[in-house]
């Protein structure tokens, strides 16, 4: 039986390992290039193309509701969320800002503010977030399962 125990205990531990990111990776999005550059543990790095194309480019990017620009500074990144495949936020939704005790700390958070894919690709319309086309929102989450997508600066 404790050889079963340490065979369990083992691919459990294997699970974890494979599961669970070790690395970390950062995101730059400058919104005057329309780029969103991931820099991953190795230093290396990959740019896509991304856009902050809002209903209302006038707004203050620090007021809830205004559906402005995405506010500019560095801000932690949350674990992406499936969306189905949703045509309004392609296949991920990654969640931007800071959470203490599960209530949003930051104004990026209580905006809701996020990466995701499609509609029609990065020039579509956005409410804050930051859009990308589906293949890159697959792509960033293929990524974040080794290379986990902690920060993005927001330029």
């Amino acid at each position: 039986m404790a050889k079963n125990l340490g065979l369990a205990i083992s691919c459990v531990v294997a699970l974890m390992t494979v599961s669970t990111p070790i690395f970390a990776a950062d995101l730059l999005f400058d919104s005057q290039k329309g780029q969103l550059t991931i820099t991953l543990r190795d230093g290396s790095k990959r740019t896509f193309e991304a856009g902050n194309n809002t209903v209302n480019p006038s707004a203050d990017p620090t007021e809830i509701d205004a559906h402005g620009p995405a506010p500019k500074g560095k801000f932690p990144v949350q674990k992406p969320i499936s969306t189905g495949g949703s045509k309004p936020y392609g296949p991920f939704f990654f969640p931007v800002g800071a959470v203490v005790s599960g209530n949003p700390a930051d104004v990026a958070r209580k905006r809701g503010i996020g990466i995701h894919g499609d509609r029609n690709g990065p020039n579509s319309k956005t409410l804050g977030c930051i859009r990308v086309n589906d293949a890159t929102d697959q792509e960033l989450f293929s990524i974040n399962l080794t290379d986990a997508i902690v920060t993005i600066e927001i330029r």
